[in-house]
């Protein structure tokens, strides 16, 4: 299980350092991200024409773009409490008693599906568990293990990274796609345990790692 204070501790530390390396100042580097973050707010969030609070909003009272910004303003903010929500209630519940790949995929997907605004070069990050999966399929192989859920998720890395965007007749569609494919692989991570090793399946019930089947029994 990944220690949460020590990385959480590292995140502080990461976040304090970047801003003073940006400079001129910590004060002002963060001054100039929240600009920033605002921009894009007003230039893409505030300015999309299918969100369902809109058009909620229009069933009851006329079309007004001083209307629809606040209605969008409101929608971000009541949206952004519930990511923090339901990531914490992941976190805490379940993806922090999961193995240690299971928690890199798990949140990693998180941080791709959760915040307001993804766009293609968010899928970047799912290259770090790609690789971590590509590793572990080759000392699957090698110990001659079968895992379960290994498949759908390379399944769904190929929906993911290999569904080209730019190649296909809709946009949305394809959106569309990635989106059931990160959730379906999301859904996959925190069901199916991905145990490195021995070592790794041990938890504090006593279960124990079968290796010839890739599944826990109990000791």
């Amino acid at each position: 299980m990944l220690v949460f204070r020590p990385g959480l501790l590292v995140a502080v530390l990461v976040t304090v350092a970047s801003l003073a390396i940006l400079g001129p100042s910590i004060a002002e580097a963060q001054r100039q991200i929240n600009f920033g973050l605002t921009l894009i707010q007003n230039l893409y969030f505030f300015t999309m024409k299918s969100d369902a609070a809109v058009y909620t909003d229009r069933l009851f009272h006329p079309a007004s773009s001083v209307r629809q910004a606040a209605v969008l303003a409101i929608s971000l903010r009541a949206y952004v409490l519930t990511a923090v929500a339901v990531g914490l209630t992941l976190f805490f519940t379940k993806i922090r008693h999961l193995p240690a790949l299971n928690q890199v995929l798990a949140l990693t997907l998180c941080a791709v599906l959760l915040p307001p605004l993804s766009n293609d070069y968010t899928l970047i990050h799912m290259l770090l568990p790609l690789s971590l999966l590509c590793f572990y399929a080759v000392e699957a192989w090698r110990e001659r293990r079968s895992i379960p859920g290994f498949e759908g998720s390379f399944a769904c890395l190929c929906l993911i990274l290999g569904f080209g965007t730019f190649f296909t007749m809709q946009y949305a569609f394809s959106n569309t796609i990635r989106c059931f494919a990160l959730t379906a692989l999301l859904v996959i991570a925190m069901r199916y345990p991905f145990y490195w090793s021995e070592l790794d399946s041990l938890d504090a019930t006593g279960a124990e790692f079968a290796p010839t089947t890739g599944k826990v029994s109990e000791t």
